[in-house]
């Protein structure tokens, strides 16, 4: 039977504008025992300037970027994606942010 696991959550916190980027969001996570994650991530703020988000799967020294850029912001309240996993850990970047911005990421692990 498969199981739903909560990963990491980011909590409410606000981004402000500019720092320097990339810039990593929470630790590297372990994500070794899920066969995908689900991210679910929320704006607060939907009206405010977009914010993009990239998720890197890492094994070893070889990093790859999972999917598209997440753009949050700009009307779309929330917003969910699924990916495999293809490797060890996981990495949430902001790689973009177009303004101060208020979000919570929750990322989901499906363990078989």
């Amino acid at each position: 039977m498969s199981t739903n696991q909560l990963i990491f959550d980011s909590g409410t916190i606000l981004l402000p504008a500019p720092f320097a980027l990339p810039f990593q969001l929470g630790p590297n996570l372990d994500v070794r025992k899920y066969s995908n994650i689900r991210i679910l991530a929320k704006d607060f703020e939907p009206a405010a300037k977009a914010v993009g988000i990239v998720l890197m799967a890492r094994e070893g020294s070889v990093a790859v970027e999972l999917g598209e850029r997440l753009l949050l912001g700009g009307g779309a309240h929330h917003t969910t994606h699924v990916y495999d996993v293809p490797g060890r850990e996981l990495q949430i970047f902001i790689v973009e942010i177009g303004g101060p911005k208020k979000l919570q990421l929750l990322l989901f692990g499906l363990e078989d």
